[in-house]
């Protein structure tokens, strides 16, 4: 048989209608009513159910039967109700037992007959027997079964067996699966007893594990007599595959036509009849087959008569002749409508090819060929074909290759089947190798049969072997013998590499164990060795051995041994083997232990001996391996030399035994001449040679490669391949091989070179390496390509056709212009006239066609489609179904996948494991297959009827190499590991690869890399990696930006003697032993003369410069030594302490005074208490005792507290100051310049820059020192009050900053810089200037205009002046937030503050003008009055956040701010706090970690809303004049909430705004101590005048296990206005809804004809949900005159209904319903969260087969307002008109709009070809063009960018450039990106590596890359990053997870680095219950979404087939 895709599949019955007789379909019959159909249905399922109680009640059977197992199938006028059945079905549980007894009368006397159904309750990892047992022998076999083709697909059987006794039983055994017994009918009787009585069964039983029958006998049976067990039964045409099962196809007149046949190799003949099914059991078959008169039957025999069927019109007996001995898998019958040709070739063998009518001239190839073939192996074989007749026929229908069943071999279709003009040749090869594999089986595996499946391999393995001669005979000019070395040879020996390979002679047991050997080991090694044995037998000794041994052990059973003998015999009489020598002393090595040797040849110095070892190759060897065989071989030594190049001589000139561990080969030519060993690789090993040798061997093939033999051509690089693959030989060797491929022209040689680069591309195709690596197959591949051509000739040489199509594909691989150029333009010719079938070489199809579909879209996948439904030719069929897994378009691939694996589809279930494979081989679908085979596991298992498909899981994982990978193959094994059982040796193997892979990666990734660097194959990025490597050693920066230098911490502790004294002038501290530091004066400065610190690569830098910082204050005086290297080295440690006695104290008044540091003074300190994390002990500072450390170790200290241990106490009143001394270097650089920062310290972290009481609550005022050079400026937060020089150091000066007002330790900052800065006089009284880059200064142009309009309209909305005499604000190349509003000196991220307008966005420019606002804002809001803990964090930010779109509006008045802030921050964290894992706006926090997770959404944007809800409650003059008192009262202090609470009530009071009894805290409180929102419900009165209104919180799912049992109400400020007075500016509570309310109700409303809408401008922070009445006004509102409704509210109701309906709340009906009106709607607000809700459906459903319908219908959505807007853009239009643009621009070109994709292509090529011009691209469309450009191009488009990315000086711009490089669907430069991003020296800022995962993730290509890189490369990410987890990176990379697959990895994710995500651990709990959100969404709404889609149009053209085909076969009653 050939092997494909092998399964034994298990299945249950599927039995549904009982009426044979019923005529289905329209062809033939009577037609009837509906109403009288249903009448009649009703009947017969009333009879059915009553046949079926009966049954259940008085008939034996399993009670545990599942009902889908079982239906009534009996014919009622033959089979009485009440009979006896036994059923079989596959095993499902282990241990029951059910036990029937039933009383029979019978003539003579009443009877009991018992059927039990057991499975032994044996322990699930026990083996169970399943041989059946040897008392009995068969002998014969009566056969008779009528399928109902055309019916219910039932078979009625009877089966007689004929057997001998061979020794006493008292019960006879048969193997039966899926098959019910009648137990009346199950007899009996000894044929050597005359009168011929029946012997009595006693008992029936049924085995479901080892599908056994069971009959116990009354007594046993007498050994030598012959008896005779006959029974009838009913059986299953299955839709399994195997077994008798049913298929079908479709012919041109459009009905469906069923066949039935057969397919029982290995063990599932059982599932026909009863029978002893193993292969040992041979016997004579009798076959019965009845079928209708307008269809035929063929089985193993010819027809010996055809009788009518007794009482069956229509119906026919063909009656077979008896077979010879035979095995049941053997026995074969096929019932069809097919046609037939004969052939006459062979004269005593009757030959006949059957196919489908339509396609029975495709059969004429097979029907040439099949008799040449069985002619020349009668020959070969020396034994005549022993049958009269040879049927070969093609079912469309058939899970293998094919079945060699004796004298009918079945097919399918591909393998037999082929079309001179329109099949590929390829499928020519397919067909003539298939047709001869399974004509050789005729002799090896049918007329001698192994015993037992352990030989399999005598079956396979000779077939596959003699196929090959078989082939070379009919098609001599195909190289068939080369081709087999590359195709099995070295195929197989990959395999074989691997531990878990196994034996080719392997003992198994189980049909699970069977099926997992018909694999290469048993194929293509058994052929290997067989060739092998021929080589070293020579031909006519093989021949005569196979002679013997046919003739002996024809019709019988044989084993391996029995084969070794006769070619001993044969070996011996011909002298080609010593007689103390046999072929089982050989082949035993190879056959009864795995693997293969590594031939090593050693030459001695001059050349003339080798010494030769041999050793197992292994892929990998294992450190842990538990294999202790020591494996050596009998190995047949052949070798040629230089000097005598002759590679004909392929037998064994050398024996190296299994003992020898090594031998020597003399008589070798000098050694400047080569030696290969093995040749044409006859012989089943590789070889090893040295480096002299290899390197003669490789200077042969550069200058004659013609000298050595094609296949040993193919050998060698093989060979070197593996080897450097192994490890046992360098790949400068191995690729070296290749460069003489520019002169090769064979077919062979190139196959194994491509096997080579196959693997090298798999390994490296998602990873950013495989640029240079295709770089370099290109420039191997093209001289070929150019050599062979494109253009193909039908009549051109099968192998030249070969060579074509490889080198075509490899070359469109690579992306050759040409190639791809050729294949779309043939492939667009064919879309222009598809019935024209020559516009396309068959021979190059699968290129043409899988390279258009990947370049191409929808349109070329539902071509292909419709073509593949329509050819009649299968392997065009398979060549489309292939390269339909070709598109790179996501949701078409999962489009695919999903239909693979569903019914009715048009793919047929053997080509399911195709289609799955061809989306799995893509590099898109990769993750995607693989997902989705994980994800609906138990669906794809039972659609095979309950059995793993190894191919499915190998094909998914085939390219793994990863750890990440690996553990996901070890978890899905663990979880369905009962499952598995039918491939749990694939699986191992994949398992054992993926190590072996992952292995080759950490060895050989930047070998690889290094050797293609070498050869020039270097990407344009590596090259910039290196050059700035170059430029940084040059600068000696040699470390990570906005690291701390390593070497203070020498400072601090000092490594001598336990018992050291403090620090003085002139000691040397040696800390790292690699850093020497010396201490100038401790009380002034440091002085370093020479210090240095161990950089990458073990490089050293010297520090040259300090600058010295003195910070005094009220509370300290300290002193802070800071640095600007040329770049400070990596370090981790992140703060630092003083030592012993550096740190005193004393009274203020004894300031000047210095304490004596050698004896101190009673201030000085007795040690220290801290708190520390890392290597340092826990105790005090004066006690630490420190282990030298070695060198270059790092040691990490972090430090939060220092609390000094007193002498004396401190006295009460007094002021006291402490002096501390530390370095500390923050630094940023730009290429060679260089800026240190003090600043950004929210978050607690002022601690990094100097201790001090580093909490919100410590105010204090600071005084500032900083030492800078001459040629540096320096800020802080005051202005400077003198300059001096620095005593002793010429060039540096000190600016002495003016003391502070008091502030929080966080709002301290500092910089310097060489910055330029700009003045603004527009605030008379403030002095405000902006700096940066001097070359960037003219972009802070914007910031300098606002900057002082803005704080001067602050001073008089706050009524509180600005308290400082100056404002700068700084834009800093590296900054880690967006801005921080350090008092005085606002630091900013450069796109926080830079502005061009002629180059920089719209967007950017309200970025700006945003975050100046927000920071200006702070100035009051966290400076002049902070909170006093993070707890109030929302005072801060909420407040900044509102009160910056105030500023905003007031300095840019027609951008509608306050309408963008509803949809902007509203409606997007209402999202977040739907969540059960929000958090209260004010919490508790304590550690930095809970500190930094609350600055967020809650924080900022919640907070930010609730303000203006109270804002519009408490009116616009209440909250301003509430405000200015709360300011005055707390400046310079700090405050709480219900401080504020106070003053905002008292003046609501005042002014009237809010009730006596009601404080702003009683309402406020219900919205800041506890999370979430209402959603408010009203619910309108019948007649609509009033409404009842309540309040839930909103929640996008309900948890049924939720722990929180919180009651959660609200004071709601109710506001609401109607049709009939529509005043929406009225947004003034009018109801108040209390916190103790559950429900209220509100009068006086409109009739119910007339809408009513809550919250007028969403200004109350919560959803409202109507009764269907309600929105069904308001949408007709909108559909008429949408203006009615302001545009807030048409966002907010569209928002509402969408989320509404995400929570199941509302239904998509409405909730869709309402987008009809946005074909009028103009205005961005709605618009933009009418995006927000389209953005959640196209995220769930982006990587979904039904992501085409939502497309659809979102391109008619956005269609209207794109071409309303237009693409043309003008700098000076509006911006809301820009912001409206950009954003239709955007989805139109996602939803594949032609002129948006042309637009913005054309202008990306245009800037390109002129790249200075920056006036090409509108500045507003910029991230769309550049977003689409690359993702529609390839490299050049993205290096591009990456040029303009580096090129540019606007950050804004490079922002925009980093986001598009994340669009490219090229998965190699997104691993390419991702890989930079972390990587220092790369061009990407660190604080930009986020943006750029974002991008990659936020790509439907690169999210599974980004989530798998992450995973991969955690540590180095969270050590990149300082050991802090960047909850960005988790959320980007599983914003759309939506299944339970992606659910488990997040939680797996979460617990691995449970210890790593403390600062992130609210992000990911938020992350976790989102997916659990999405994944209920998907169970509840995705078929819901599709068929309203469905109803509205939207369906896809396959879903309309789909239909289509349905209702057919609804009207078949299928």
């Amino acid at each position: 048989m050939t092997n494909h895709n092998r399964s034994a599949d298990v299945v249950a019955m599927d039995l549904n209608s009982s009426d044979h007789m019923v005529s289905f379909g329209k062809r033939s019959g009577c037609y009837i009513s509906r109403s009288v159909a249903w009448l009649l249905t009703l009947f017969f399922v009333s009879g059915i159910v009553a046949t079926g109680l009966l049954v259940y009640f008085y008939a034996p059977h399993q009670r545990d039967m599942d009902a889908e197992q079982v239906g009534e199938v009996i014919r009622l006028q033959e089979y009485p109700v009440g009979e006896k059945f036994v059923m079989t079905t596959t095993p499902t549980e282990a241990t029951t037992t059910t036990t029937t007894t039933t009383t029979t009368t019978t003539t003579e006397a009443p009877t009991t007959t018992t059927t039990t159904t057991t499975t032994s309750k044996t322990p699930e990892k026990e083996k169970i027997d399943v041989r059946l047992p040897r008392a009995l022998k068969p002998l014969h076999y009566l056969v008779k079964l009528q399928p109902f083709i055309n019916g219910n697909f039932s078979i009625i059987g009877y089966v007689e067996v004929e057997m001998e006794a061979l020794e006493p039983t008292s019960n006879i055994t048969l193997h039966m699966a899926d098959i019910i017994t009648r137990n009346e009918t199950i007899t009996l009787r000894d044929v050597n007893d005359k009168e011929g009585a029946d012997l009595r069964i006693t008992k029936h039983e049924y085995d479901k594990e080892r599908q056994f029958y069971i009959a116990h006998l009354e007594r046993e049976l007498q050994q030598g007599h012959r008896y005779i067990i006959s029974m009838e039964y009913v059986a299953l045409l299955n839709d399994k595959l195997k077994g008798f099962y049913r298929s079908s196809y479709v012919e041109d007149d459009g009905i469906t036509r069923w066949l039935a046949a057969t397919q029982f190799q290995a063990t599932d003949a059982r599932r026909a009849f009863p029978c002893f099914d193993e292969p040992g059991f041979k016997a004579t078959f009798e076959v019965y087959l009845a079928r209708e008169e307008n269809m035929t039957s063929i089985s193993n025999m010819p027809i010996a008569e055809t009788l009518p069927v007794t009482g069956q019109e229509g119906w026919l007996w063909d009656h077979y002749n008896t077979t010879v001995p035979m095995s049941t898998y053997l026995l074969a019958f096929v019932v069809s409508d097919f046609a037939h040709m004969n052939s006459t070739e062979v004269d005593h063998v009757f030959f006949r090819v059957w196919a489908r009518e339509s396609a029975i001239h495709q059969a004429e190839y097979a029907r040439q060929i099949g008799p040449a073939v069985l002619s020349y192996f009668e020959d070969y074989f020396n034994q005549s074909y022993p049958l009269p007749k040879q049927d070969m026929i093609a079912i469309p229908d058939f899970s293998a290759g094919a079945m060699e069943n004796w004298g009918l071999i079945t097919y399918r279709e591909t393998a037999m089947l082929y079309d001179p003009e329109k099949s590929a040749p390829n499928s020519k090869y397919w067909v003539a190798l298939v047709v001869a594999h399974e004509l050789a089986h005729q002799w090896f595996g049918n007329l001698v049969t192994p015993k037992w499946w352990t030989d399999l391999w005598l079956n396979e393995g000779f077939a596959t072997y003699v196929q090959n001669i078989g082939m070379d005979q009919v098609e001599p000019t195909w190289k068939v013998m080369d081709m087999f070395v590359v195709n099995k040879v070295q195929s197989v020996m990959s395999l074989d590499s691997l531990e878990s390979s196994h034996m080719i002679s392997i003992p198994v047991n189980h049909p699970d164990e069977i099926s997992q050997i018909f694999d290469g080991i048993s194929y293509s090694k058994g052929a290997s060795i067989i060739r092998m044995m021929n080589h070293f037998l020579t031909e006519a000794t093989f021949r005569k051995g196979l002679s013997n041994y046919l003739d002996a052990f024809k019709y019988d059973n044989a084993e391996q041994d029995d084969l070794w003998r006769h070619l001993t015999e044969a070996a011996h009489e011909d002298g080609t083997l010593p007689d103390d020598l046999t072929v089982k002393i050989i082949m035993d090595t190879w056959t009864l232990q795995m693997g293969y040797p590594v031939i090593k040849v050693v030459r001695s110095p001059d050349g003339t001996s080798a010494t030769v070892s041999q050793e197992r190759f292994l892929m990998l060897r294992k450190e842990n391996s538990t294999d202790t065989h020591e494996y050596r071989w009998w190995v047949p030594l052949t070798y040629t030399t230089e000097d005598d190049p002759n590679f004909n001589n392929t037998q064994a000139q050398v024996w190296m035994k299994d003992s020898e561990a090594q031998l020597t080969i003399p008589s070798l030519p000098s050694k400047e001449q080569w030696v290969i060993f093995n040749p044409q690789e006859t012989g089943y090993y590789r070889v090893n040679y040295d480096d002299h040798n290899w390197n003669q061997i490789m200077r042969q093939l550069l200058t004659d490669h013609e000298v050595i033999h094609p296949v040993n051509r193919a050998q060698i690089i093989n060979d070197a391949m593996n080897l450097a693959r192994a490890g046992q030989l360098s790949y400068e060797v191995a690729l070296g091989l290749y460069r003489y491929l520019g002169n090769e022209t064979e077919y062979v040689p190139w196959s194994a070179a491509y096997s080579g680069l196959s693997y090298l591309r798999n390994m490296l195709h998602r990873t950013g390496g495989y640029g240079s690596l295709k770089k370099y197959i290109y420039d191997i591949i093209v001289p070929l390509y150019e050599s062979v051509g494109f253009e193909n000739q039908l009549d051109d040489p099968l192998v030249e056709q070969f060579q074509r199509r490889s080198v075509v594909m490899w070359a469109c691989a690579m992306e050759h212009q040409d190639c791809l150029d050729n294949v779309l333009s043939l492939y667009r010719q064919w879309m222009d006239n598809p019935d024209n079938q020559t516009i396309i070489s068959p021979n190059l199809k699968s290129v043409v066609y899988c390279r258009a579909l990947a370049a191409g879209g929808e349109d070329e996948w539902n071509f292909a489609w419709d073509q593949y439904l329509k050819t009649n030719i299968a392997s065009e069929k398979s060549q489309l179904l292939s390269a339909m897994g070709c598109t790179k378009k996501v949701w078409l691939l999962s489009r695919y996948l999903e239909i693979a694996f569903r019914p009715y589809s048009g793919i047929r279930k053997q080509d399911a494991e195709r289609v799955f494979g061809a989306v799995a081989g893509n590099v898109v679908g990769r993750p995607l297959a693989w997902d989705f085979l994980r994800n609906h596991w138990k669906m794809i298992y039972d659609y095979f009827g309950g059995k793993a498909r190894s191919r499915l899981i190998l094909s998914a994982t085939g390219t793994f190499n990863t750890r990440q990978q690996l553990k996901q193959i070890l978890d899905f094994q663990e979880e369905h590991q009962s499952d598995l059982n039918a491939v749990t040796m694939k699986v191992k193997q994949r398992i054992e690869r993926t190590k072996t892979n992952i292995a080759w990666m950490d060895d050989n990734y930047d070998v690889i890399m290094g050797w293609l660097d070498g050869q020039g194959y270097t990407s344009k990025l590596n090259s910039y990696w290196r050059k700035v490597r170059e430029v940084q050693e040059d600068s000696q920066i040699f470390g990570w930006a906005e690291t701390l230098y390593p070497f203070w911490e020498a400072l601090f502790w000092w490594l001598s003697e336990p018992n050291r004294r403090p620090i003085t002038v002139g000691d040397q501290v040696n800390e790292h032993l690699t850093e020497v530091i010396t201490v100038g004066e401790v009380a002034h400065h440091l002085k370093a003369t020479k210090t240095s610190a161990p950089g990458p690569d073990g490089m050293e830098t010297k520090l040259r410069k300090f600058i010295l910082l003195r910070v005094l204050c009220k509370m300290f005086d300290l002193w802070i030594a800071t640095s600007t290297p040329p770049e400070p080295l990596r370090a981790n440690r992140t703060t630092a302490v003083g030592l012993q006695r550096t740190i005193s104290w004393r009274p203020s008044d004894e300031a000047g005074k210095v304490s004596d540091p050698q004896h101190g003074d009673r201030w000085q300190t007795q040690g220290g208490r801290r708190r520390s994390y890392g290597s340092l002990p826990q105790e005090g500072l004066s006690n630490v005792t420190r282990a030298p450390l070695k060198p270059k170790q790092r040691t990490t200290i972090l430090i939060d507290h220092h609390v000094p241990k007193l002498m004396h106490r401190l006295v009460l009143g007094e002021v006291y100051k402490t002096q501390l001394e530390r370095m500390d270097s923050r630094w940023i650089s730009s290429r060679t310049r260089h800026l240190l920062t003090g600043g950004d310290y929210i978050k607690a972290i002022a601690r990094r820059a100097f201790p001090c009481f580093d909490e919100p609550g410590f105010k204090a005022t600071f005084e500032v020192y900083l030492a800078r050079e001459e040629n540096m400026t320096s800020i802080s937060n005051m202005p400077i009050a003198e300059t001096l020089p620095v005593t002793g150091q010429e060039g540096w000066l000190w600016d002495h900053y003016n003391t502070t007002v008091p502030m929080s330790t966080y709002l301290l900052a500092f910089v310097v810089s060489d910055f330029a800065h700009m003045n603004s006089t527009e605030v008379d009284h403030v002095f405000f200037r902006v700096w940066a880059r001097e070359s960037a200064i003219h972009q802070a142009e914007y910031a300098r205009q606002i900057g002082p309009a803005v704080l001067s309209y602050f001073e008089d909305y706050f009524n509180q002046s600005y308290p400082l005499p100056k404002q700068d604000m700084i834009a800093i190349p590296d900054f880690s937030a967006g801005a921080m509003e350090n008092w005085g000196l606002i630091t900013y991220r450069e796109t926080a503050m830079l502005y061009d307008p002629e180059k920089s966005a719209p967007k950017s420019k309200y970025w700006v003008a945003l975050v100046v606002a927000h920071e200006l804002a702070h100035q009051w809001f966290g400076n002049l009055v902070t909170p006093k803990w993070w707890t109030d964090l929302w005072l801060n930010e909420g407040f900044a956040t509102y009160v910056q779109n105030i500023g905003m509006d007031q300095v840019e008045p027609t951008w509608k701010v306050m309408d963008m802030f509803v949809v902007n921050k509203v409606q997007s964290v209402m999202s977040l706090d739907s969540l059960e894992s929000s958090h209260m706006i004010s919490i508790p926090v304590n550690h930095p970690d809970e500190i930094s997770q609350i600055f967020d959404g809650i924080s900022y944007s919640k907070g930010a809303s609730i303000i203006r809800m109270m804002n519009h409650f408490l009116t616009e003059a209440t909250f301003r004049k509430g405000l200015s008192n709360y300011l005055d009262a707390f400046k310079y202090d700090n405050a709480e909430q219900d401080d504020l609470w106070r003053h905002l009530t008292e003046a609501a009071h005042e002014d009237g705004t809010l009730p006596d009894d009601l404080t702003v805290k009683i309402i406020m409180d219900t919205w800041t101590l506890q999370m979430g929102y209402p959603v408010i419900k009203v619910v309108r009165s019948p007649d609509g005048t009033s409404a009842t209104v309540s309040q839930e919180r909103f929640l996008m799912l309900r948890k049924e296990n939720s722990t929180d049992t919180h009651e959660y109400r609200w004071w709601v400020p109710l506001t609401y206005t109607t049709e009939d007075d529509p005043n929406f500016n009225n947004t003034q509570a009018q109801v108040w809804m209390k916190d103790s309310e559950a429900q209220l109700t509100i009068p006086s409303l409109p009739s119910k004809e007339q809408w009513v809408i809550f919250n007028p401008q969403e200004t109350g922070y919560y959803r409202v949900n109507y009764d269907d009445h309600n929105w069904n006004q308001i949408m007709r509102q909108l559909l008429t005159d949408h203006e009615v409704i302001h545009p807030v509210n048409r966002a907010q109701i569209i928002d509402d209904a969408m989320n509404l309906a995400r929570a199941g709340q509302l239904s998509y009906e409405v909730a869709l319903g309402l987008y009809r009106y946005l074909g009028n709607e103009t205005e961005y607000v709605p618009w933009s969260a009418a995006y927000s809700g389209l953005s959640y459906l196209r995220n769930m459903l982006h990587r979904t087969g039904g992501y085409g319908s939502l497309k659809k219908y979102i391109y008619d959505i956005i269609v209207p307002l794109y071409e309303s807007v237009g693409f043309e853009n003008q700098l000076d239009d509006p911006l809301v008109e820009q912001f409206q643009r950009r954003s239709v621009v955007m989805w139109a070109c996602a939803m594949e709009h032609q002129d948006c994709l042309d637009n913005v292509l054309s202008l990306y090529r245009q800037w390109m070809d002129n790249p200075d011009n920056q006036t090409i691209i509108s500045p507003n469309l910029k991230s769309v063009v550049y977003c689409r450009a690359l993702a529609a191009g390839g490299e050049d488009e993205w290096n591009f960018a990456w040029d303009q990315y580096l090129k540019t000086n606007i950050a804004s711009e490079k922002s925009q450039l980093l986001s598009a490089m994340g669009c490219t669907k090229k998965v190699w430069l997104l691993s390419r990106y991702l890989e930079i991003a972390f990587r220092p020296y790369s061009g990407i800022r660190k604080q930009d590596a986020e943006r750029v995962f974002g991008a990659v993730a936020g790509n439907v290509v690169g999210r599974p890359l980004a989530w798998d890189f992450l995973r991969n490369h955690w540590k180095m990410i969270y050590d990149y990053f300082g050991g802090k987890a960047r909850s960005r990176l988790i959320l980007s990379a599983t914003g759309t997870f939506n299944t339970r697959q992606q659910l488990k990895q997040i939680l797996d994710f979460q617990e691995e680095h449970q210890s790593d995500l403390n600062a992130v651990t609210m992000k990911v709990k938020q992350r976790i219950e989102r997916t659990k959100t999405n994944i209920a969404w998907m169970d509840d709404n995705y078929d819901v979404i599709m068929g309203w889609l469905d109803g509205q149009g939207y369906t896809s053209k396959l879903n309309s087939y789909w239909r289509q085909v349905r209702e057919v076969q609804e009207d078949s009653q299928m």
